[in-house]
């Protein structure tokens, strides 16, 4: 895996919508990775962006909702019934800064 990936980056409130590499997470305890193949920009996002609306941290990568392959499993993610390859799909708390 690489150790960065894409992502939509809103740096600071009310800041440009940027693509730029950020670091790749590392999934940790209880935790599963996705290789998200599909992402949605919603109103929740818009209203983040351009309200600075839910209190969001910053930097912000917007997409609350998406679907994708499970890639890393974190300590105890299989006795959660998660297995490599797993087709998910999940609403993400958009709240949480970038991690290095």
């Amino acid at each position: 895996m690489s150790p960065t990936q894409a992502a939509v980056v809103i740096p600071e409130v009310f800041g440009p919508a940027i693509v730029q590499q950020v670091p790749s997470p590392v999934p940790g305890q209880g935790e599963i990775l996705i290789k998200v193949i599909s992402t949605a920009l919603n109103p929740i996002d818009f209203k983040q962006w351009k309200h600075n609306a839910y209190s969001p941290a910053y930097p912000l990568i917007p997409g609350v909702d998406l679907a994708g392959e499970v890639i890393g499993l974190g300590p105890g993610a299989s006795e959660a019934g998660f297995k490599i390859g797993d087709r998910v799909c999940a609403p993400i708390n958009s709240k949480q800064p970038l991690h290095s």
